[in-house]
Parts: structure tokens; C-alpha cells; sequence
């Protein structure tokens, strides 16, 4: 009897110790893995920032981009003006340049 409780207090006393070293990792897996939640986190945060960062980025190019076109249509009807100013210049010269020939 006394043999069977002395060993069944050492089997007590491994698992004991195994429980503890069971434990033991456990709480260094949890600690790791709250330590990687926090980084995750981080780490979305700093991707929020820089998509919030590039989105106002684009909405800056998009306008520069609608007052270039503004500007580039304006341009346009400057020349179109222009055009139109030459041609009728290009029909006076032509009737003084007659004009002086008939003389």
C-alpha cells in the first residue's frame, strides 16, 4: 500500500510539474498573441492613415486635373478666337490688296 501511494505521489507530483509547464507556455502563447493583435492593430491603423492620405491625395489630383481641362478648354476658345480674327484679317488684306490693284 505504502509503495502504491508513494508512487502514485511522484505520478501526482510529475503531472503537477507538467501542469505547471503546460501553463507556463500558455501564458507565453497568450502574451505573444496580444503582443501580435497589437501590432495587427498598428498596423491597420497606419494603413488607415495612408489610404485616408493617398484618398485626399487623388481628390487634390482630380481637381488640378478638372481646373487643367478648364483651363485647356479655355485655351481652346482663345484660339478658336484667334482663328477667326486672322481669317477676317486675312480678308482685309485681301480686299486692300485688290483695292490697290484696281487703282
Amino acid at each position: 500500500y505504502q509503495r502504491r501511494v508513494r508512487k502514485a505521489k511522484k505520478e501526482k507530483s510529475l503531472l503537477d510539474q507538467k501542469l505547471s509547464e503546460t501553463l507556463q507556455i500558455l501564458k507565453e502563447l497568450d502574451d505573444q498573441h496580444k503582443k501580435l493583435e497589437k501590432i495587427e492593430e498598428s498596423e491597420l491603423e497606419e494603413l488607415r492613415r495612408t489610404e485616408k492620405l493617398m484618398m485626399t491625395k487623388a481628390e487634390e489630383e482630380k481637381k488640378n486635373n478638372v481646373d487643367l481641362l478648364n483651363e485647356i478648354e479655355g485655351f481652346k476658345h482663345e484660339i478658336e478666337g484667334l482663328k477667326s480674327e486672322n481669317e477676317n484679317l486675312k480678308g482685309l488684306l485681301k480686299q486692300e490688296t485688290e483695292a490697290k490693284e484696281e487703282k
